[in-house]
């Protein structure tokens, strides 16, 4: 008998569903987290007040060399409160304290859940305290809050024992816990407001979403959320929030799963996939976990929603700035190439003759191409019935390649063969010349013989 007791009570421990919510504000001017900025040496002026002060500040004993007080406040003192002016080494000697504000309970901000202070993925309703949290107020006397009645109705099973004056501010006079009076044994979790305007006293930031196509997560009352949501219905008892916290520790975005009420008023699991910084990883996990889900029949009907946002705008902003980046330095590129010939072919850059300033000198090329000369009388050159120019060149064929072409058979001659031929075409045109002087000689004078033996010889050598 007393075995089962202790495995049920086990069991319902293992499944009880509650969070340490803390309240952040306070008026302890002791508290850095007050602090404006701190000054030493010369520029220290003792305490300075900010001019305005909305929540009234509690001093036990104060130590300064001087005391700035604000225009508009309220300092209180405790029963033996007192302050000493003079030099002293007390930290707030030197200090500009920050403006005090009232906090206001249904910021979401404000509070801190010590058992997972930095997750991005709970919604704002439940950073609230739920109605089976416990709830902590460490800064006692030095507690900022305010809350009006309206808010205190919601909350009645956790602040209807906490001191209100006219105006709403709530005061403690020593650290206080408020241990909240039923706990959620739901195995699958419990709502966390019942009530469902529980948004129209929600007074959160609204942050610019880091995506493209955000997405509304039940319990973000004004704001939208870049990643993902799986929404889980017609629950198995198979299914418990601790079962799916256990899975979720395996992915590196931040998680939360809660139940929550869907817009038909059905109780329904909610996982939250997000992250500090949107990458677009939440998104990948989150269609990977939804997977594995799918695959565990045993722990629901098939009713199961993925919703999902879309991509990084950090990503879409680098692609538009690489895009603007490329265009504009190919015009600017254009621009500068223009303009330098533009400025290469004026009258002034002639006028800068900048060959003769830098000694330019224009190298010898590698080759030195053929020169031919115009000759309109080639008979002189014609041997055996066959031009030697038309042997140095033939320009119909000058660019033909020797490799792809078939060339027909020609006679060739060398250079040194037309050389030759030439002077040797000289030597017998001198000679013919001669030959006809001397005709023209002997036919002038008739009455010499033709037996003469001296002109016999003249012609034989001719």
């Amino acid at each position: 008998m007393y075995f089962k007791t202790i495995i049920l009570l086990l069991i319902i421990i293992e499944n009880i569903q509650c969070s340490v919510k803390e309240w952040l504000p306070n008026t302890d001017i002791s508290d850095q987290n007050n602090w404006l900025k701190k000054e030493s040496g010369d520029k220290c002026k003792g305490l300075i007040f900010s001019d305005i002060n909305e929540d009234q500040v509690f001093i036990e004993h104060l130590e300064v060399e001087q005391l700035v007080l604000p225009k508009y406040g309220k300092i209180s003192f405790g029963e033996k409160g007192i302050i000493q002016f003079g030099k002293t080494d007390n930290p707030l000697n030197c200090v500009q304290l920050k403006p005090i504000i009232t906090g206001y309970l249904m910021r979401p901000d404000l509070w801190k859940n010590l058992d997972n202070s930095t997750n991005s993925a709970t919604p704002d309703v439940e950073q609230l305290p739920c109605w089976y949290d416990e709830v902590s107020f460490p800064h006692g006397i030095n507690t900022s809050i305010f809350m009006d009645y309206e808010t205190r109705a919601v909350y009645k099973n956790l602040f209807e024992n906490i001191m209100l004056d006219k105006n709403g501010l709530g005061y403690f006079s020593k650290t206080t816990k408020i241990l909240p009076k039923r706990q959620c044994e739901d195995p699958a979790g419990c709502v966390c407001h019942n009530e469902k305007h529980i948004c129209d006293y929600l007074m959160a930031s609204l942050p610019k979403p880091q995506c493209e196509h955000p997405i509304k997560v039940i319990g973000n009352c004004h704001k939208l959320t870049c990643g993902a949501t799986i929404l889980i219905k017609n629950i198995l008892p198979s299914l418990t929030v601790n079962k799916i916290k256990e899975k979720l520790k395996n992915y590196q975005s931040d998680t939360h799963v809660s139940k929550v009420l869907s817009n038909d008023d059905e109780k329904i699991i909610q996982i939250v996939f997000a992250e500090k910084k949107f990458t677009g990883n939440s998104l990948i996990e989150a269609q990977d976990f939804y997977d594995s889900l799918l695959e565990e029949t045993s722990l629901h009907k098939g009713e199961i929603e993925l919703v999902l946002s879309g991509g990084s705008l950090y990503e879409l902003d680098s692609q538009l700035s690489n895009l603007f980046s490329i265009f504009f330095g190919t015009m600017l590129g254009a621009v500068l190439v223009f303009g330098i010939l533009c400025f290469v072919s004026s009258q002034r850059f002639r006028n800068l003759n900048l060959g003769n300033r830098f000694s330019i000198v224009t190298a010898r090329p590698a080759f030195m191409s053929a020169r031919y000369r115009n000759i309109e009388d080639d008979t002189r050159y014609n041997f055996d019935g066959q031009s030697v120019i038309g042997s140095v060149v033939s320009l119909s064929r000058s660019f033909d390649n020797p490799l792809y072409e078939d060339f027909p058979s020609t006679r060739s001659t060398s250079n040194e063969t037309i050389a030759t031929k030439i002077d040797d075409k000289e030597k017998d045109e001198e000679k013919q010349g001669n030959v006809q002087e001397v005709v023209a000689i002997l036919e002038a004078t008739p009455e010499q013989s033709s037996t003469n033996g001296k002109d016999e010889l003249l012609l034989k050598d001719l």
